[in-house]
């Protein structure tokens, strides 16, 4: 399931900040022991008209972002990092979801985290 549930408030936590993950409590765990990768065909955001903007990776068909996850009595949860946006997503909007380059993804063995 995509965003993580909190123990005293309703709603889902569906981003974390990668500068700030290591100190939130609902974070520091999963980013220490549960990192995975998200593939997808590309991401969006809302602009300040409220229209959506999509994003693609021109050189693939699919990216990668980096993500955490936690087990929960039902589920597993997950969650995209974020991080300050590049060139073509600032104009957009003040975040975006950290993209796994391809020429770095073999560095990362991702045989070794889960892919949800």
């Amino acid at each position: 399931q995509w965003g993580f549930t909190q123990q005293y408030q309703e709603g889902l936590l569906i981003n974390a900040r990668a500068e700030t993950v290591l100190s939130k409590p609902s974070f520091r765990d999963s980013m220490r022991h549960c990192r995975c990768v998200i593939p997808a065909a590309g991401f969006y955001e809302w602009n300040k008209a409220k229209e959506q903007v999509s994003f693609r990776m021109p050189q693939s068909k699919i990216l990668y972002m980096a993500g955490i996850w936690q087990p929960t009595a039902k589920e597993k949860q997950f969650t995209i990092l974020t991080t300050s946006p590049n060139d073509s997503v600032s104009p957009v909007h003040d975040r975006m979801p950290l993209v796994l380059m391809p020429e770095r993804k073999s560095r990362l063995r991702l045989a070794t985290f889960p892919v949800f």
